[in-house]
């Protein structure tokens, strides 16, 4: 999916997701079909760190629910 620069709904990707076990490398962007700007950007980094951007409280507050290491970054959008 990758090299065909794929785009998938986000039930499609929260399956594969349940069905990986290891992210190298890799950027997952989400757009909200009301906006042209990213809803939220995934990073995938080594395998053994993710980069969350996003200005959804709710999505930071889940994800700070279920990780133990998390840290919260000043957000890059104005």
């Amino acid at each position: 999916m990758a090299h065909a620069n794929a785009v998938i709904d986000g039930m499609a990707l929260s399956k594969l997701g349940r069905e990986i076990r290891q992210v190298i490398w890799g950027e997952f962007t989400g757009m909200s079909p009301s906006s042209t700007d990213p809803w939220i950007v995934i990073r995938a980094i080594d395998s053994s760190f993710y980069e969350v951007t996003t200005q959804d409280e709710e999505v930071i507050a889940m994800i700070a629910a279920r990780y133990k290491d998390v840290g919260i970054a000043a957000v890059p959008w104005s």
